[in-house]
């Protein structure tokens, strides 16, 4: 929530918004709004033009972000396994209070880290050179 978008209330309410927040970053606890997590698309979006205009292909590994430019390469690891991937979309829906990176990967690579039907994990994101 921005600043522009309790601007208009006075300071009683301001105040509340901002103890709603700071119990809700203590319940779920700092930590969690500040990690990289990964989620992946697949068959459904099979053949839809992306944003670099080509086709997707849920086989490829590639990812979706809007946290980096179409055509970096990144490496996203998770425990003991990483992949390559490139971003060749947008996209990474965003959480409620989340402030780390988000990518959509490929179901390809993101079966190779998890199986898919985990759907959310957090993971470590670097880009390749």
């Amino acid at each position: 929530m921005s600043a522009l978008a309790i601007k208009g209330y006075d300071g009683a309410v301001r105040q509340k918004i901002g103890l709603g927040l700071v119990a809700i970053l203590l319940i779920c606890g700092w930590h969690a709004c500040f990690y990289d997590r990964a989620t992946w698309y697949g068959e459904r979006e099979r053949g839809k033009i992306m944003a670099n205009g080509r086709p997707f292909n849920p086989d490829a590994m590639t990812a979706a972000s809007w946290n980096y430019p179409l055509g970096t390469r990144l490496e996203v690891d998770y425990k003991n396994r990483n992949v390559i991937v490139e971003v060749t979309d947008r996209g990474g829906a965003r959480a409620f209070m989340q402030f780390g990176k988000v990518v959509d990967l490929s179901r390809a690579a993101f079966a190779k880290l998890e199986r898919p039907q985990t759907g959310t994990i957090r993971v470590k994101i670097k880009k390749v050179d």
